[in-house]
């Protein structure tokens, strides 16, 4: 089965594709604002998200692709 976009992007980023890193955040960036804003507060989601996005990349190494990487993120 063919992996969707961000999952292809988050297995290249595992590779040490920065460009594909980046994209893989950009594309997502959106959808973890929303759903730390829903957890938290609209103020102080981006310290949130930015707390989000550390332990993603330090998880990433780990992401096995059981699941979407839009999942596994979420």
């Amino acid at each position: 089965m063919m992996p969707d976009e961000l999952t292809d992007l988050a297995v290249r980023a595992q590779g040490g594709d920065r460009v594909a890193l980046s994209d893989f955040v950009r594309a997502t960036q959106d959808d973890v604002w929303r759903v730390c804003a829903h957890l938290t507060s609209p103020a102080q989601a981006d310290d949130v998200v930015q707390e989000v996005y550390l332990r993603a990349l330090r998880a990433l190494p780990r992401f096995r692709g059981d699941s979407s990487a839009r999942t596994w993120l979420l």
